[in-house]
Parts: structure tokens; C-alpha cells; sequence
């Protein structure tokens, strides 16, 4: 299993600022807006989960409204089969329509047109994002930025074109035009202060394919370069959670001297996507994440079996335990079924919510399935969130040591 310790340090320092700084987003309704990438919903999806996972009792509202091939620029290629939509002719419907707490933008993998970088580009795209955010905060919502995900050319042997060439476009892109994908998510990260959280997705999804390449030189996240896959999304997601101080901790409980056992609370962990290895089976970011802590105290020079719930996890020593030990959602088998559930649950919200949102809503986007009225769609969101509820209410499991046979 490769160990990915430049990402790791990154979410085991994002889980030690978490518990720092209060979580930033408050119960509300956050709507989402961006291209396909955006549009997928997997990182919305996972973000959903965590969310309701971890704070059982808040009432959030993810609202995903990305759009395929949109821009902030209002810019195109020659050779689009159609101009590319703007989420300017949208917006602000949809502020008004949904009136969200929080818009998370992400934008910037269209707005350069899939050409090598123009200085004039690149000002249209610094001036539409600014009137973007400014829309937002007189909307009375708090705008939250992400950076672009990477283009990745590796993928597109013989499909991308150099510097010189006569033309670029989506089907036809510049060899090196994450050199322009870098630069505008450079300038998003400049504009991070106190009253603007900026997630750096595309440093985080860089530095993970430079970290497994140095080992396995033809993985890739993107098999089109363009639009990530469900590991691609989990970094979105982890990177936008950490961004926003969100917490790690799954709960703790301590066993008192002289007892065996204890009854602990526990919340449902974040679902592990383990079809990915190289990143969501990760023990690292599984304790950044999904981490529960117990301390105990026995007799020195003493081991101890942890058992949790009935399924042993591991011997720890009496030195550890009494320093406290982490415990992994991976370790947890008892909870881990309850997750995946959750996530599902996620996902399939997630769907309903953005076709209803993007048909009421209205756009300038072709062949884009219609969705349903929001009146028909509302019984079966209230269906899935009494579902969800009833799987992620933390639960009371019985943590115990046992002397290990000699």
C-alpha cells in the first residue's frame, strides 16, 4: 500500500486546526455553483454525508447547481457546438429563488478556453469572479471560493496540441494549460482573508498525483484530463471540509483505573470510498477524518486488546492507552455498514435536489435532463432525510480490554 504522507500531513494539520478554530459553517442552506465538475456532485455527495454524520442534530440544505461547460467569463471557443453558458445570466434567479446562507463557486477549468494564457483572459476572468462574489454577498449569502481542479495531459496521449499550434478547444486542448489553470487558482488564493474562505483543490489534487506518480508514473485521477474521478472528488471534498475548520473527531471516552469497560458514545464516521485505494484507504486521512480517541488506565508494563463492540481491533500497551490511542473508521466494522448507507442516501439527495433546482431554476445549458418539479420532489427528500437522520444518531457501544492470552 503506498502511504501518501504529503496529503496525510495536510488533513492531519487540517484536523488539529479544526479542533483550533470553530467549524465556519453555520445550519442553512449552501447552494453550489461551478462547471461539470461541479455538476458530477460526488464532492457534494461526500461533503453531504460528512455533514450529517457528524452533526446529527444541525439542519443543512446542499443545494448543487453546477452546470456543464459554464464559465464565469462568458467566454468560448471558436469551435464549441454552442456558446458556453454564464453563470451571470443565472445567479442571480437562483439567489433569489433559494436564498442561501453559503455559495460555494468554483470556476476557472472553461473560463481559459483550453488555450495557452492570455493576459486579457485572464483580467475578464479576474473582474467576472469579483462581480460573481460581489452578487453573492449583497444577496446576503457568504461566498466561498474553490480553486479549478487540475488539467491533467498525461491522460490525452496525441490529443493535445503545443504552444504554436493554430487553435485550441475542449476536444483539442494546450499541452500545458494547467499552466493557466495554476495561475487563476494562484489568484484565487491571494484573495483569502477573514470574511473569504478559499479551498485549494487543485494544489491538493497536484501534489497527491506527484506524491503516487513518484511510484506509479501512469495513475491518473482524470481519464479525460478534465473531469476527475470519485478519488478526485473525495480530495475536493476533504479539502473544502478542511478549509472550513471542519472538526475530525468521531467522540472519545476514557476507562476509569481498575475497570475493564466502558460505554461510549459514538458518531457515524465519513464513509471510506475503498474502490480507491490510493487515497480513501489511507489510514492517515482515515484518523484526520474519522478518528475516536479512548484512554485507559492499567497496571504498567501491561497490555490490553481494545474491543470494540464485540470485535477486537487491537492490543495497545499500557503507555499508549494512558496517553490516549486513535481508533480508525476502518476499525470500526460495527459503524462502517451504517456509513456507506448514509452515503448513498447522500448521493441519491444530491441528484433530486440539483435537476429540480437546475429545471426551476432555468439555464441556457443544452440537453441537460429536466427535472422534476420541486413539489413532487420535496416527499422523497423528506423520505431520505428520516432515513438518513434515523442511521447517523451516534450510538452507545461498549468498549472493553481484554487481557491478552499469553
Amino acid at each position: 500500500m503506498i502511504r501518501l504522507f504529503a496529503v496525510a500531513a495536510v488533513f492531519l494539520a487540517a484536523s488539529s486546526t479544526a479542533t483550533a478554530q470553530e467549524f465556519f459553517l453555520k445550519p442553512g442552506k449552501v447552494l453550489f455553483l461551478g462547471d461539470s465538475n461541479t455538476y458530477a456532485g460526488a464532492f457534494v455527495a461526500y461533503v453531504d454525508a460528512y455533514l450529517a454524520s457528524r452533526f446529527p442534530d444541525r439542519k443543512y440544505e446542499l443545494i448543487n447547481m453546477g452546470l456543464p461547460s459554464e464559465t464565469v467569463t462568458g467566454l468560448s471557443e471558436k469551435d464549441h457546438p454552442w456558446p458556453r453558458p454564464d453563470v451571470h445570466e443565472r445567479v442571480q434567479r437562483a439567489l433569489d429563488k433559494i436564498k442561501p446562507n453559503y455559495v460555494v463557486v468554483c470556476y476557472g477549468m472553461n473560463d481559459g478556453i483550453y488555450h495557452p494564457f492570455s493576459a486579457d483572459r485572464f483580467e475578464k476572468y479576474k473582474q467576472t469572479m469579483q462581480s460573481l462574489l460581489e452578487k453573492i454577498r449583497k444577496a446576503g449569502a457568504q461566498p466561498i471560493v474553490m480553486t479549478p481542479c487540475p488539467f491533467d495531459p498525461m491522460p490525452l496521449k496525441g490529443k493535445t496540441r503545443p504552444k504554436d499550434a493554430d487553435d485550441f478547444s475542449y476536444r483539442a486542448p494546450y499541452e500545458g494549460y494547467d499552466e493557466v489553470l495554476t495561475k487563476y487558482s494562484e489568484w484565487l488564493v491571494s484573495l483569502r482573508s477573514k470574511d473569504l474562505h478559499v479551498a485549494d483543490a487543485h494544489s491538493a489534487i497536484v501534489e497527491f498525483l506527484a506524491e503516487v506518480r513518484a511510484k506509479e508514473p501512469k495513475y491518473f485521477i482524470s481519464g479525460d484530463g478534465i473531469h476527475p474521478n470519485p478519488t478526485g472528488h473525495a480530495i475536493v471534498a476533504f479539502t473544502l471540509l478542511k478549509t472550513l475548520n471542519a472538526p475530525g473527531e468521531l467522540g472519545s471516552a476514557e476507562i476509569p483505573a481498575g475497570k475493564e469497560s466502558v460505554k461510549a458514545e459514538v458518531k457515524i464516521p465519513m464513509p471510506s470510498l475503498v474502490r480507491h485505494a490510493y487515497y480513501c484507504r489511507q489510514s492517515d486521512v482515515d484518523r484526520a477524518w474519522n478518528r475516536w480517541t479512548l484512554k485507559a488506565k492499567i497496571p504498567a508494563g501491561q497490555n490490553r486488546e481494545v474491543v470494540f463492540g464485540g470485535t477486537p481491533v487491537a492490543p495497545y500497551s499500557s503507555e499508549d492507552l494512558a496517553k490516549g490511542v486513535t481508533i480508525r473508521a476502518s476499525q470500526l466494522i460495527v459503524l462502517l455498514a451504517k456509513a456507506h448507507s448514509v452515503l448513498e442516501l447522500a448521493t441519491e439527495r444530491e441528484r433530486l435536489v440539483r435537476h429540480a433546482w437546475l429545471t426551476e431554476v432555468g439555464h441556457k445549458r443544452p440537453d441537460i435532463p429536466k427535472g422534476q418539479p420541486l413539489e413532487k420532489v420535496e416527499p422523497k427528500l423528506r423520505e431520505i432525510d428520516r432515513e438518513m437522520r434515523a442511521l447517523v444518531q451516534p450510538l452507545a457501544i461498549e468498549v472493553e480490554l481484554r487481557k491478552l492470552e499469553k
